[in-house]
């Protein structure tokens, strides 16, 4: 879920960002933070991810490329956090073009 962003340090912050906050709010949710979506807390939430994941999932060419799992991550990706940049250190951890630490893969995974 895209977050807000430190201004000076440029690292996102728990806090989540406008458009999130009113995609919430369109979908019946009192969410602020990430920490109130993660780890099931807020049903309107995960209900209306899966719903979109299922509605990708019926027009999948093939298995290959359905969504199997997914999950909320407790920050956004970003540079400071060495998630996102041009080197990839490991070609397993990578992601959609991102790299991934070991929390973020053990969570994913």
């Amino acid at each position: 879920m895209q977050t807000d962003v430190d201004p000076e340090t440029v690292e996102p912050l728990d806090r989540l960002a406008p458009q999130t906050l009113e995609w919430c709010r369109s979908i019946g949710s009192d969410a602020k933070v990430v920490g109130d979506v993660m780890d099931g807390k807020d049903a309107a939430v995960l209900k209306a991810i899966q719903a979109a994941v299922d509605n990708v999932n019926k027009k999948a060419e093939s298995n290959a490329k359905r969504i199997a799992k997914w999950t909320i991550l407790p920050r956004d990706f970003s540079i400071p956090g060495d998630e996102l940049g041009i080197l990839i250190s490991n070609p397993f951890l990578l992601l959609f073009g991102f790299t991934l630490d070991d929390a973020s893969c053990n969570a994913m995974c």
